[in-house]
């Protein structure tokens, strides 16, 4: 049987946080690890830990907490981590997280993404031999 457990959150002091345009730059950095050891150590981090430094960052902290009940959609997890809302910020961040992984291979943000699609009512295709055709309605006269 396999069985999950939910990592827990680092103790201890917390930094930032980043302005919301630094999560895409640290994300798109040649190396991503020394990029935010950097960053982090800009605002006193002292250790040698990327994945650590990164789960310590305040909007990384308060993004781990948000799906503790269930998932959330990105527009609510953007405002609830940036007062603009910024979705592409918080999806750079969720990459973030998501491609920085600790001594074990484990990701700082375990994230996946769920797209739903709903399908157009009353739309049909014909293969006749007058050639292929679409005709959307409810087929009533």
């Amino acid at each position: 049987m396999v069985t999950a457990d939910r990592v827990e959150h680092p103790s201890g002091p917390e930094w930032g946080p980043l302005p919301a345009p630094a999560y895409t730059e640290l994300l798109h950095a040649d190396d991503p690890a020394a990029a935010i050891l950097d960053r982090a150590r800009q605002h006193g981090y002292v250790k040698d830990d990327p994945s650590d430094a990164l789960a310590r960052e305040q909007r990384v902290r308060r993004l781990r907490a948000l799906p503790a009940h269930g998932p959330v959609p990105l527009p609510e997890a953007a405002a609830a981590l940036f007062t603009t809302g910024d979705q592409s910020a918080c999806a750079a961040l969720v990459a973030l997280a998501n491609s920085i992984h600790d001594s074990d291979g484990s990701p700082v943000l375990s994230a996946r993404y769920h797209l739903f699609a709903r399908a157009t009512e009353a739309a049909f295709t014909c293969l006749g031999p007058t050639g292929p055709h679409v005709r959307c309605g409810t087929g009533r006269a």
